[in-house]
Order: C-alpha cells, then sequence, then structure tokens
C-alpha cells in the first residue's frame, strides 16, 4: 500500500518534481537570501505573513506573539524567543527543502511530516497558499521582478510543489 507522502498514481515516476533549471533557478536565489541566515528568512516570512494575512497570527499563539503592539516591527518580533526559534526552524527546513530538490522522495517526505506536524495547530490547507503567495511576493520585490519572470515561475512551481505534499500531510 503507497503511502500519502508518495506520488500519486497520476504522478509519473519518470516525471521529475523539478526540472534542472528551474532547480539552478531555486538554488541560486535562494544562495543569495542566504547571506542574511534562516533566522532572518523565517522572520522576514512570518512578519510578511502576519502583516499581509493578519488572521493568522493567532495561529502562533504558542509563540509568544500576543500582546504585539498594532503596528508591530520585526524587532518587535525579534525580542520574542520562542517565535524566533520558529522563525529559524521555518528558514531551516526551506533550506532544507530547496538543497534536497533532486532527492525527491526525501523532498516529499519532509513536506509531508510537516503537514502532520501542523495538524494539531489547526492550520487550514489554505493557509499554505497564503504562505507561498507572501513567499512569492518576497521573492519578486527581493529580485525585481514581475510574475512572468522565470524566476517568480519557479518559485511559484517550487512552493506550489511544496505546499501540495505539506497539505497531503495535513490532510492524512
Amino acid at each position: 500500500m503507497k503511502s500519502m507522502a508518495q506520488r500519486s498514481d497520476a504522478e509519473s515516476p519518470d516525471e521529475r518534481l523539478f526540472g534542472q533549471e528551474e532547480m539552478d533557478i531555486i538554488q541560486s536565489t535562494w544562495t543569495s537570501f542566504m547571506k542574511d541566515g534562516t533566522a532572518e528568512i523565517g522572520l522576514v516570512l512570518l512578519y510578511r505573513f502576519f502583516t499581509e494575512v493578519p488572521e493568522v497570527k493567532t495561529l502562533f499563539c504558542e509563540t509568544e506573539i500576543d500582546g504585539l503592539p498594532e503596528n508591530f516591527t520585526k524587532d518587535d518580533l525579534r525580542e520574542r524567543k520562542k517565535f524566533m526559534k520558529h522563525a529559524e526552524r521555518l528558514g531551516s527546513t526551506l533550506d532544507i527543502l530547496i538543497k534536497n530538490m533532486k532527492l525527491e522522495d526525501k523532498f516529499i517526505k519532509k513536506c509531508f511530516s510537516i503537514g502532520v506536524a501542523h495538524k494539531k495547530h489547526n492550520v487550514e490547507l489554505r493557509h499554505f497558499d497564503l504562505l507561498g503567495e507572501v513567499l512569492v511576493r518576497i521573492v519578486q520585490r527581493a529580485l525585481e521582478i514581475d510574475s512572468s519572470h522565470a524566476s517568480s515561475q519557479a518559485w511559484k512551481k517550487t512552493y506550489g510543489t511544496i505546499a501540495t505534499y505539506i497539505k497531503r500531510g495535513l490532510s492524512s
């Protein structure tokens, strides 16, 4: 019996999740983002997630973000140690996924396990879609590109693939 963490029958085992050009784009842009470190990447992503989709803040109550001022800053978040541990985990997880794009079974299992881990926190499938939209906008602004650019398209596809397997874990 096939686990949900594996490809579905509709997905050809001969078809790769990512083409070489996509992997090259993602890994080269990621390397430029990594100069700030995984904690900063996670901080920026979650800060933008909270400011663009404020209702998701309630999902992060275990990270000590209660009591944030209405117009909170990244520095307000930096002061919260549990939040920064979560931001570091998020950045580190993205780093692991991006570095393991060629190791598809490992990539899929890691995404699936993320979904499973988020079940207990009342995270909905749509939250991962919203996070992906924020991530792609961050990439577009950082690279000064629009949505039609090859790098933007590669990031959309990559995050879409990540989200597909996270959602399978969340739904399992």
